[in-house]
C-alpha cells in the first residue's frame, strides 16, 4: 500500500518538479576519491568535498547519482620543506590532477593539473590546506569540466541504440529498475538521445507497474495455496494491497479475492470482508483520485512530465543502493588515469 500511496503522490507533485514546457535531467558525475598515494582518510573526504563543491557550482547536481561517470583526482609532491621556527612547520607543492572518466568503458574524458602549495605543523595538515587553496571558479577547471561534458554528451549521442537495447535485455531478465535507472541519466543536452530514453522510460514504468503487480499476485496466490485459511488471508493481504490499482492484473486481483471470502468460515469470512471492503475503498479512491488528475492535466505534456517524475524517483531509489565502483580495477581491468 506504502508504495501505491508513494507514487500517486510522485504523480501529484510531478508538476511543481519539473517546467510545463521542458523536461530537465542534470548531466550525472559521481564524486568518488578513494585513499590512494599518500593521502590520508581526512584528506581524500577534503578533497571529495572541494570536488563535489566544483561540480555543483558548474550545473553538475548529482540528483541521479551515475555508477559510471567519476570525477577523481591523485596527488604528486614536487617539493616539500621544513620551516624553521617555534613550532616547525611543512612546506608542501604538490602537483593536484583532477580527472573525469568513464569507469565501465575505461575512457578519461579530461584532467586538469594545478600546483598548489599548503603550510602546515605536519605533512598531511599542510596538504589540507593545499586542496582548500583550490579556486572553484578557476578558468583551468571551468574549461576541464565543460570539455568533459561535451564528451559525455557526445558519448550518448553516438551510443542511443545501445542504450535502447541494454534497456531492453534488463528488463527481458526482469530488472526494470536498473533499466529505468540507466536511463534517467542520460542528460537532456544528448537531443535525440535523452528524449528516445525519456519515452522508453516512460514505456518501462508502465510495463514495471504490470510486472510487478502479476509478481505479487503470483506470490499471494502461493501463500493461500500454502495456507487456504484465515492464517493464509492474513498474509495475502499485504501483499495484495501492495498492488498498484492500474495494473493490467487488477481485476484478476477482485477475483481471487473472492475466492479467499469464498473459503472462510463465517466469524473469519466477516473479518476477511472488512478488510476486503477497506481494500476496495481505498483502491476506488487512488483510482478515483488519479482520474482527477488526470482530467486536471489534460495536456499531453504534464501528463508525460508526471510519468516520468514516478520513473525519476524509482530510478533514485536504486541508485541509492547502489554500491560504489572501484574506480581503479573494475572488470579485471586497470584503469590507468
Amino acid at each position: 500500500m506504502k508504495k501505491v500511496l508513494l507514487s500517486l503522490l510522485l504523480i501529484t507533485l510531478a508538476l511543481s518538479s519539473y517546467s510545463q514546457d521542458q523536461e530537465t535531467a542534470s548531466l550525472s558525475i559521481r564524486v568518488q576519491q578513494p585513499e590512494r598515494d599518500y593521502l590520508t582518510a581526512p584528506s581524500c573526504r577534503l578533497l571529495q568535498t572541494k570536488m563535489t563543491q566544483i561540480l555543483n557550482q558548474n550545473g553538475i547536481v548529482n540528483d541521479i547519482p551515475s555508477n559510471r561517470f567519476v570525477m577523481t583526482a591523485k596527488a604528486n609532491v614536487l617539493n616539500k620543506d621544513v620551516i624553521a621556527g617555534s613550532p616547525s612547520r611543512i612546506s608542501e607543492q604538490i602537483e593536484m590532477t583532477f580527472i573525469i572518466g568513464d569507469v565501465l568503458d575505461n575512457i578519461k574524458y579530461g584532467s586538469y593539473a594545478l600546483t598548489l602549495t599548503g603550510v602546515g605543523l605536519n605533512e598531511q595538515q599542510a596538504i589540507q590546506m593545499a586542496i582548500k587553496s583550490v579556486k572553484n571558479n578557476d578558468a583551468g577547471m571551468l574549461a576541464f569540466i565543460e570539455k568533459s561534458k561535451a564528451r559525455i554528451v557526445q558519448y550518448y549521442r553516438d551510443n542511443e541504440t545501445k542504450i535502447l537495447n541494454q534497456a531492453d535485455v534488463m528488463v527481458q531478465n526482469g530488472n526494470y529498475n536498473e533499466a529505468i535507472y540507466m536511463l534517467s541519466i542520460v542528460p537532456d543536452a544528448s537531443a535525440d538521445c535523452y528524449r528516445h530514453c525519456q519515452d522508453k522510460m516512460r514505456q518501462l514504468m508502465v510495463e514495471k507497474i504490470n510486472y510487478d503487480g502479476e509478481t505479487l499476485l503470483s506470490q499471494a496466490k502461493a501463500a493461500w495455496a500454502k495456507n487456504p485459511n484465515a492464517q493464509g488471508a492474513k498474509e495475502v493481504y499485504p501483499i495484495i494491497s501492495a498492488i498498484d490499482s492500474r495494473a493490467s492484473c487488477y481485476k484478476e486481483v477482485s477475483s481471487f479475492l473472492k475466492q479467499v471470502t469464498s473459503k472462510l468460515v463465517a466469524d473469519e469470512k466477516r473479518e476477511w470482508e472488512f478488510k476486503v471492503k477497506q481494500y476496495e475503498d481505498e483502491k476506488e479512491k487512488e483510482r478515483r483520485e488519479f482520474e482527477a488528475r488526470q482530467a486536471r492535466d489534460a495536456r499531453d505534456a504534464a501528463i508525460r512530465q508526471q510519468e516520468i517524475a514516478a520513473a525519476r524517483e524509482v530510478a533514485i531509489e536504486y541508485a541509492r543502493n547502489l554500491p560504489d565502483t572501484v574506480i581503479y580495477e573494475t572488470n579485471n581491468t586497470i584503469l590507468l588515469w
